[in-house]
């Protein structure tokens, strides 16, 4: 197990040194080596986006390191066109697998594809154009899969000879619809724009053109935290609801003032790291997310913590907040302080850069990791969940 862990290590240096795009974007990928799937997969554990890998399929199926690095970039571009999000409107799950493989194995490159990948040239009649959507393969595949046997039965037997082949890709752990993937969606939207801002200006143009705009477009949809959609999903089990009253509103039940509005309260312990690597600038961009979130409705206590706790207070966008620490980083502390609290709390926020070891201690409620701009996202904080703030300009 372990040369395979050296393996896929130097598969993701090779990109870093050719393509360090997709390598920045890996970084924060939980890995996992299972014989649960039968080749390469991307999916979702412990609501974390993780990259799966069989072992023996990734040391004895696939030749050499080139066929390695396509494998695992394939799982990447999946991720960067986020085809783990299975969309309502894609019925035959078969088919979109199969639409997807031809949409990411065009931006492979010069790394050799392993002679099973299905590609433009496994159905050379269709005459398919390159660079398509998903849903323009999906809805050719779908055409051929219908009416081919009549029209094209060279592609239609080639189409049922791979649709459903482990070999062809392993899509198991993707979403269905219905399942809650907004959150985990506005953390990977996060993780690829910020993995196209630490790739080097001059390393641009190892990513096609239309991917760039593509990643781009992704950066003004989501150009900040979204706290309150954020915190709907995160906390939404342990939200209440309050009455408020305001003079703005006319009640429509009585046709009077004051009318009511219905707000919604979420009870959190949000956690700053406070030790030496964490910078004023950085310290007041914790407290301005903090201000967001509290702006949302929510009933926020407030732990400051380095190596060990120095301040526990309720935050209030009124109070002078002094800051305590400068030491060095243990998140230990303040989550063995949740764990042993007696307070109900529907969720836990950690801002920190993430640089320290990953924690010992577990706590049973939901956990969102915050890390900054130029932070450490890793497997190292593989419970919970995490999201990297934007870098400014």
């Amino acid at each position: 197990m372990k040369n395979i862990q050296d393996e896929i290590s130097r598969c993701i240096n090779q990109l870093l040194i050719k393509e360090p795009f997709y390598a920045h974007l890996l970084a924060g990928v939980m890995r996992i080596y299972t014989d649960e799937i039968d080749t390469a997969a991307v999916g979702f554990q412990d609501n974390c986006i993780a990259l799966y890998i069989n072992p023996d399929f990734f040391a004895k199926q696939l030749k050499g390191i080139s066929q390695r690095v396509a494998v695992v970039k394939h799982e990447t571009l999946h991720l960067v066109f986020k085809h783990l999000y299975r969309d309502s409107k894609f019925k035959n799950h078969k088919l979109l697998n199969v639409a997807a493989d031809l949409v990411v194995n065009q931006y492979i490159g010069t790394w050799e594809l392993p002679d099973f990948a299905i590609t433009l040239k496994t159905f050379p009649n269709l005459n398919l154009k390159p660079k398509q959507s998903l849903e323009y393969y999906y809805k050719i595949l779908s055409e051929l899969n219908e009416n081919g046997e009549n029209t094209d039965p060279e592609s239609h037997a080639k189409l049922n000879s791979v649709l459903g082949k482990p070999t062809n890709g392993d899509h198991s752990k993707w979403l269905s619809p219905g399942d809650s993937g907004n959150f985990s969606e506005t953390i990977l939207d996060q993780q690829i724009t910020n993995s196209l801002k630490r790739t080097p200006i001059k390393q641009h143009g190892t990513i096609p053109g239309d991917l760039i705009d593509y990643i781009r477009s992704l950066e003004q949809k989501k150009n900040a935290i979204d706290w309150k959609r954020v915190l709907k999903i995160f906390a939404n089990a342990n939200g209440r609801t309050y009455v408020s009253h305001t003079m703005k509103r006319i009640s429509k039940r009585y046709g009077t003032r004051p009318g009511v509005r219905i707000k919604r309260l979420w009870k959190l312990c949000l956690i700053i790291d406070t030790s030496g690597s964490i910078d004023l600038d950085t310290l007041k961009l914790f407290l301005n997310e903090i201000n967001q979130i509290h702006k949302c409705g929510a009933d926020i206590t407030l732990v400051q913590c380095d190596a060990k706790i120095q301040t526990v207070s309720k935050y209030s966008p009124q109070s002078e907040i002094k800051v305590s620490g400068g030491g060095g980083t243990d998140f230990d502390p303040a989550l063995q302080y949740i764990k042993d609290s007696k307070v109900n709390y529907g969720g836990v926020i950690y801002f920190t850069d993430g640089f320290a070891s990953e924690p010992k201690v577990k706590i049973s409620k939901p956990l969102l990791w915050v890390i900054t701009p130029d932070g450490k996202l890793g497997t190292h904080l593989k419970y919970g969940k995490q999201i990297q703030l934007k870098i400014s300009h």
